[in-house]
């Protein structure tokens, strides 16, 4: 049986009760992604030493055209959630909360410590998602299969998104669909 959690929810344990499905992004933020200059993968790389903590969640979205990354970094007991200009690489906005208070606002509970249980992490998964796709990563959430984790990394080539499942304990590409 194959349950979905979202990024953020790996390290709280949580399975929700449905699969989510990625579609590809729209027109404005696909034409953004492309003419982005930063990577997913450096994206992270900035929120995480920006935040001295771990990526939870990732995704590409873009706000008045513009195309950003939504870094959620867990340092301590704060989340704080990184804007990351997607030309530039620059940190463009931040907003924090307890551990505690985002876990109750997503009814979830506040129980953190499985959060490094996998193996590989979002960076790791997003590269090898990225050369088994032929494309760029716009999105990450982690699935958990029969208590196996395994990233879900959505990937535009073209005007095609591509899921790539990456199982989070060997690093290896579980299956790849469009």
């Amino acid at each position: 049986m194959t349950r979905m959690i979202p990024a953020f929810a790996l390290g709280l344990g949580l399975m929700l009760t449905a699969p989510v499905a990625f579609a590809a992004p729209d027109k404005e933020d696909a034409q953004a992604l492309r003419s982005a200059s930063v990577s997913l993968t450096q994206a992270i790389e900035t929120a995480e030493k920006q935040g001295k903590g771990k990526a939870l969640e990732a995704e590409f979205d873009t706000e008045n055209g513009a195309g950003r990354y939504e870094i959620k970094v867990l340092a301590g007991q704060t989340v704080t959630e990184y804007a990351i200009d997607a030309r530039s690489g620059q940190v463009v906005g931040s907003e924090q909360q307890t551990l505690e208070s985002w876990a109750k606002d997503l009814g979830l509970g506040a129980d953190a410590s499985s959060l490094n249980t996998a193996r590989t992490t979002l960076s790791q998964a997003i590269g090898v998602a990225e050369q088994r796709a032929g494309g760029k990563a716009y999105e990450v959430d982690v699935e958990s299969n029969d208590g196996a984790i395994q990233y879900e990394v959505s990937v535009l080539k073209g005007d095609q998104a591509q899921t790539v499942r990456v199982d989070g304990n060997n690093g290896t590409v579980v299956s790849a669909s469009r």
